[in-house]
């Protein structure tokens, strides 16, 4: 068949032009890959201006992920910029609309809705928080609908956002929808505003009923609002409201009210697989006792919740069912705890996992200038040796003084026979005051736990001892399958030619590193010394395999 009769068929040319689709942004996109991704983006809007029959297929995959609301907006003619405010400098024609629904709104999958670019030539680079899209815009919109949304064919949408000053958003919610992220902006207990919200739930009751995922974030813990004025519009009000037969993974995230046994019992009815919460009070004797045959008990896989370490023991000991597979906590109050009431509140969350947990994750934070006192990273690896079934371990501290040593990798060289990731990570370089380097792990102890966990793809370690290094050469080869290795911190003043011999150990050990991987993150926040290291493992990959790589 000739090109000329495949760019005929609308359905092949689409499949063809489908192999440039742009995957949707991520904060975690590499500068890269949003400009290989800007490529793709341009290569589909010439190819929809070459010819008739590849405009609407290039424009169907063009249009597929819209990375901000305004760049759909301001496809509309009438579409102008006023004071830093989006509005219509006339009303919409037939023509108009019909095209803005039949090659862009209709085509649109996924919504993402961020702060504008002061400078739209330069979007993704300066940033206002004082744009804004004026009122009658939605309401011009909700006129030309007609009752229906206006990208009727949408299933990712992040976020929408509900006042109860502006509620002409709603509009883009549609029944097709099964993720939903929801910014709620309630600013007072004022009973007029709870009704207009409430209006607006019960707006967009169709959208909640085919649900699979949900994020709900409001700004209610922005104002001040405790007790009784939070009541009129509380959480579990919000899931009353709603029908939320097919969710499978909710997220609340800011609402800081205290967890009620109301909520609880709406969430039991669910049949949640996946839950993550940020929660300010709970106390499990308030609460019925758990029915170990509720949809929630039997199907919650993943548990992901945020605040301090007491509540969240309670809530993990009250919630967690045999069915869990991963648990991610966050303690948010180390610095009020003395240090053995902290080791104590995980070790009751260790008692509780079942060996259907292979995914245990611990997150420790402070505030920045607040006294800390150090947390030894083997009293949390100590309760866990014994859960052989868990893949994933990771502690992480933030802003905490923690320590691992040369004493602490050998005791756990023969533990977690499948483990395939160990994250043992300090985000600001604390571990240096415990002892300094001379007391980090050895590169032998580290060749052993690799050597015992022939699985392990994932390894990020606080320090590693540079000093008395043992010769190369009588250094044994692993060749293990190891494709991520991260050491937080070496020594600043460290001589190249350690850091040298320490990259021809670690190249004999893990000879299959990604370090194109690891090439995106060579950045000054991150520690030169280790950056040194990295570059001189690629400079052997590269020279092992006789070319660079891309």
């Amino acid at each position: 068949m000739s090109a000329t009769r495949v760019f005929r068929c609308e359905e092949l040319a689409t499949e063809i032009f489908s192999y440039l689709a742009p995957e949707p942004l991520r904060k975690t996109d590499t500068p890269e890959y949003r400009r290989h991704r800007a490529q793709r983006k341009t290569a589909l809007a010439r190819a929809a201006r070459v010819c008739h029959a590849w405009e609407a297929p290039a424009l169907k995959v063009l249009w597929t992920v819209v990375d901000e609301i305004y760049d759909l907006l301001l496809l509309l003619p009438c579409m102008v910029i006023e004071d830093d405010v989006y509005v219509f400098s006339r009303d919409i024609t037939p023509a108009e609309w019909e095209r803005f629904q039949q090659f862009y709104a209709y085509n649109v999958r996924e919504l993402h809705w961020r702060e504008l670019p002061t400078d739209p030539k330069s979007r993704h680079q300066v940033y206002s928080s004082t744009t804004s899209i004026s009122p009658t815009v939605w309401l011009i919109l909700s006129k030309w609908c007609k009752g229906r949304p206006l990208c009727p064919r949408l299933q990712y949408l992040a976020p929408l956002l509900i006042s109860a000053y502006d509620p002409g958003p709603a509009i883009l919610a549609s029944p097709t929808l099964r993720h939903l992220e929801i910014s709620v902006d309630f600013n007072s207990p004022d009973s007029s505003e709870n009704y207009a919200v409430r209006s607006v739930f019960a707006y967009l009751e169709p959208v909640f009923a085919s649900l699979e995922s949900l994020t709900v974030d409001s700004s209610i813990c922005m104002h001040g609002f405790t007790g009784s004025l939070m009541r009129p519009f509380s959480d579990a009000t919000l899931f009353r409201l709603t029908d939320l037969r097919a969710l499978q993974h909710l997220e609340v995230a800011t609402i800081h009210l205290p967890l009620s046994g109301d909520l609880i019992e709406i969430w039991e009815d669910m049949g949640l697989r996946s839950l993550t919460l940020t929660i300010e009070e709970f106390d499990a004797e308030l609460f019925p006792p758990v029915n170990p045959d509720s949809p929630l008990h039997s199907t919650l896989r993943k548990l992901c919740v945020k605040g301090d370490a007491e509540d969240i023991t309670n809530l993990v000991e009250y919630a967690a069912g045999p069915a869990l597979e991963v648990l991610d906590v966050h303690f948010t109050d180390v610095q009020e705890l003395p240090r053995d009431m902290i080791f104590g509140y995980f070790e009751r969350i260790a008692a509780h996992i079942s060996s259907r947990v292979h995914h245990l994750s611990l997150r420790l934070s402070r505030d920045q200038n607040s006294p800390s006192e150090p947390l030894a990273a083997r009293r949390f690896l100590r309760p866990l040796l014994p859960k052989a079934h868990l893949t994933h371990i990771a502690l992480i501290y933030d802003n905490v003084f923690g320590s691992f040593s040369y004493r602490d990798l050998p005791k756990i060289v023969d533990a977690w026979p499948k483990l395939t990731v160990f994250r043992i990570e300090d985000t600001r370089s604390y571990l240096l005051q415990d002892g300094g380097v001379h007391t980090a792990p050895r590169i032998a102890d580290l060749a052993r736990f690799a050597k015992n966990h022939p699985d392990l793809r994932y390894l990020v370690i606080p320090m590693l001892n540079h000093h008395l290094l043992p010769p190369p050469r009588k250094f044994p080869k692993l060749d293990h399958k190891l494709e991520i290795l991260r050491i937080c911190t070496l020594k600043k003043d460290a001589a190249y030619e350690s850091l040298f011999d320490m990259a021809l150990l670690l190249d004999r050990l893990f000879p299959n590193l990604d370090l194109c991987e690891a090439r995106r993150d060579w950045t000054p926040a991150k520690d030169q010394s280790w950056v040194k290291v990295e570059r001189a493992l690629l400079a052997l990959q590269s020279g092992r395999e006789g070319a660079h790589r891309s």
